[in-house]
């Protein structure tokens, strides 16, 4: 498995103290460059919504993921609960980094384009699987 914008490893020295075969790789904090094999599983911790580009993040995901049996299980908090606060939601607050807002749908989409189905497990919960119709 990947941890994919691990920051500086966390996760990955946890699971590894627990026996799992677990990597990290962080564009963004992490002078390593980008592993070359393919995972069956991801994780992603508050990555979604600090991207500015999520269709370019999607790329690189789904670069890194198995193409017929890859699993991303990642945490982005959705928006649909919180419509009628608009910009006032402490999600987009400012100085908290978080640039890009997502709704379930916007997601369903954005997952789609990469042939990927997703099963919203909570406002904040979401897996992402590979299918083929």
């Amino acid at each position: 498995m990947i941890d994919f914008g691990c920051g500086d490893g966390q996760l990955v020295k946890l699971l590894k103290e627990y026996g799992a075969d677990a990597v990290g790789w962080d564009p963004f904090n992490n002078s390593a460059p980008m592993p070359e094999e393919r995972f069956e599983f991801m994780t992603s911790f508050e990555v979604m919504e600090h991207t500015p580009t999520p269709v370019k993040t999607m790329e690189i995901i789904d670069s890194l993921l198995d193409q017929e049996n890859g699993k991303y299980f990642f945490s982005t908090l959705t928006n649909d609960l919180h419509q009628a606060e608009l910009m006032n939601f402490w999600y987009i607050a400012p100085r908290n980094g978080h640039i890009t807002i997502h709704s379930n749908k916007s997601l369903d989409i954005l997952f789609a384009k990469f042939g990927m189905k997703i099963k919203h497990i909570s406002e904040l919960y979401h897996l992402a699987y590979k299918h083929s119709d």
